[in-house]
């Protein structure tokens, strides 16, 4: 059986809402609000940038008539990536360098630290999503010409189950287990978590190419019975992690599985009037790709005041917001 999406509305205003929405969610989350309950739902953010982006893409490459078509499609989303990365990690680049303290030591040993991090991908906060997609949409071009999604969506799945494992569920394992060292030899060799790079991306982004093959028009109730459900299971596997302190990180959650493809679906359903649309979407690229930046400025600016963490975080967030 072939499963395929139903279309979407002509005009993506309720899209373009949820992604400003999730801008500020990952902002919050860089503001340290880990180990709380608010931090699955603040978590579903990247999960769903990568479906929309994955969505988008193929959605319109599979309506491409020729080989020729489907590969400009292709390059000018790698191209128009790598420009932003670069473009921003070079705008970013005195702050970053004095606050990752790349010349505290030996100037060669900074030049190379920073030549690593910009290779890898880890050049500003929350950059190597932009480097994940772009490796995600290349594999998923390359891969779809021999597996259909369903296939990728299963594939790709253990990666992302991996990820749960080195952050929600990492104290379950001893030091010298093979998940954790084959963690820290990933951290050691790119210079990045499993779970901030390209894996988790390859999975949420087949998630994103198996709704655009979604023939079966599942209906509202459904998509929101299954909202709700995995709302309530994923508020429980955030409790049951923090009591029995099995956290080491809470990027990856496992009922984000089934949460971030519905909560997609609905929205792309929804009917939103927006005036500003493309404004809109402007400013959900600068607030993920700046948040980093102001947040930075603000935190040192606050470091004398006398707000505790929370107070502080909210700080950041208004001002940082105002900033951009």
């Amino acid at each position: 059986m072939e499963y395929s999406c139903k279309q979407l509305t002509k005009k993506y205003n309720s899209v373009d809402l949820m992604k400003f929405v999730l801008s500020v969610f990952v902002m919050i989350i860089h503001s340290g609000v880990d180990k709380t309950l608010i931090a699955p739902l603040l978590r579903m953010a990247v999960p769903l940038f990568f479906i929309v982006s994955s969505y988008f893409f193929f959605n319109k490459n599979k309506k491409l008539t020729s080989k020729a078509e489907k590969k400009a499609a292709l390059l000018h989303f790698v191209k128009r990536n790598l420009l932003l990365y670069t473009v921003w990690a070079g705008f970013q680049l005195p702050l970053v360098m004095f606050g990752r303290g790349y010349f505290d030591g030996l100037f060669p040993d900074g030049i190379l630290s920073m030549l690593k991090d910009l290779l890898q991908g880890n050049a500003f906060t929350g950059s190597w999503y932009v480097v994940a997609s772009v490796i995600g949409v290349l594999f998923i071009y390359w891969a779809s010409r021999y597996l259909a999604a369903k296939w990728l969506v299963l594939i790709t799945l253990p990666l992302y189950l991996f990820g749960c494992l080195v952050t929600n569920y990492w104290n379950l394992f001893e030091p010298d287990s093979f998940v954790v060292r084959f963690a820290n030899g990933y951290h050691d060799l790119t210079g990045l978590h499993f779970n901030n790079s390209f894996p988790i991306a390859l999975f949420w982004m087949s998630v994103g190419c198996f709704l655009t093959q979604l023939k079966v028009n599942i209906k509202s109730w459904v998509l929101w019975a299954v909202v709700l459900v995995s709302g309530v299971l994923i508020a429980l596997e955030q409790v049951v992690a923090v009591v029995n302190d099995l956290a080491g990180m809470d990027d990856c959650y496992v009922m984000l599985i089934p949460l971030c493809p519905a909560f997609f679906l609905l929205v792309s359903r929804w009917k939103v009037t927006i005036n500003t649309r493309f404004r809109l979407r402007e400013i959900s690229v600068l607030i993920y790709v700046m948040h980093g930046c102001c947040e930075r400025v603000v935190g040192y600016a606050l470091k004398a005041l006398p707000f505790d963490v929370w107070g502080q975080n909210a700080v950041k967030v208004a001002i940082a917001l105002v900033m951009i």
